[in-house]
């Protein structure tokens, strides 16, 4: 859900105008119903302070000036470095201010100019896989950590994850792909993350199956393939376009500065953890060819 609308108070700055301290009664992070029920410098603050928890968690929160403060050269500069560095994360180009020096007064036009800096749209930000791992077992479960390091990573995170059998192999066959994302350190749980990905097949026999979607709690699961810490939910086979999957927010967070692991395999299979549920004479792609740009990414969309 998108934020509402700043209403700033006062409504307007004039020349001479005495900027005031405003409400101090802030959540962390505020709320935009504290944010608009604010006015004068706090409003300022809340609102940056907001966007900072939304972007990115790892940058500390301003203080809130007290009922007796006035706004200083040292305060208006800072919420600049801060603007301009949250509005580059999010690939909005920085806002032009007019620099303040220490012992000047504070013009109307540098609080109007703070105000217009902090509403921007922000663009999604994408994080590719940094790793995978693919595994193939044709007993009933899987032994602890089984499965190859992949470094087979292409161009905009594709990945080529093939697994099958045949007629003339193994009856029973079970394939999993555990993809590797590096989070950023101030990712939040105030943003909606979605999991991309394009899967292919070719065909699957004598069973019909779901491609399923599990992450891990863990940086290194002991056994990445077997960790069904979050449901995630299925998606399709035979489709060449995207499929988004929901990633909870509160998930990713968990996982900041970390690395956050996604394990996919065929539905039936998932379900017991490898006790049961075999596919068999199954011809399945996990991932994508390398023409699919991107293949598998975790796209982060801000809420504001």
């Amino acid at each position: 859900m998108s934020d509402p609308a700043v209403v700033w108070s006062p409504t307007t700055l004039t020349a001479g105008m005495i900027i005031k301290a405003g409400s101090s009664s802030f959540s962390t992070p505020p709320t935009m119903t504290q944010v608009n029920a604010s006015s004068d410098i706090n409003q300022v603050i809340a609102l940056c302070n907001r966007r900072t928890s939304q972007i990115d968690n790892s940058l500390s929160q301003f203080s809130y000036a007290a009922p007796s403060a006035s706004v200083t050269a040292a305060l208006v500069t800072a919420l600049q470095t801060r603007i301009n560095a949250l509005r580059g994360e999010v690939g909005v180009s920085s806002f032009s201010f007019t620099a303040v020096s220490s012992g000047k007064p504070i013009k109307a036009q540098d609080w109007i100019d703070l105000r217009s800096a902090l509403v921007f749209t922000p663009s999604p930000i994408t994080i590719y896989p940094s790793a995978y791992r693919q595994a193939n077992n044709t007993a009933n479960t899987y032994p602890t950590n089984n499965g190859a390091w992949g470094n087979t990573l292409y161009a905009s995170g594709a990945i080529v994850g093939k697994q099958n059998t045949n007629t003339s192999g193994p009856g029973c066959s079970r394939h999993r792909l555990g993809i590797a994302f590096s989070v950023p350190s101030g990712a939040n749980a105030y943003a909606a993350y979605t999991l991309n990905i394009v899967l292919e097949n070719w065909g699957a026999t004598l069973e019909s199956f779901l491609p399923h979607f599990y992450a891990a709690a863990t940086d290194v699961p002991a056994s990445w393939f077997t960790n069904r810490d979050y449901d995630l939910g299925s998606g399709s086979y035979g489709s060449s376009s995207n499929q988004a999957i929901p990633v909870p927010g509160a998930l990713v967070a968990a996982r900041a500065g970390g690395t956050l692991w996604v394990c996919i395999g065929e539905d039936l299979e998932l379900i017991d953890g490898g006790t049961g549920g075999s596919i068999l004479h199954s011809v399945a792609a996990f991932g994508a060819n390398t023409s699919q740009t991107p293949a598998i990414s975790i796209t982060q969309n801000f809420g504001f």
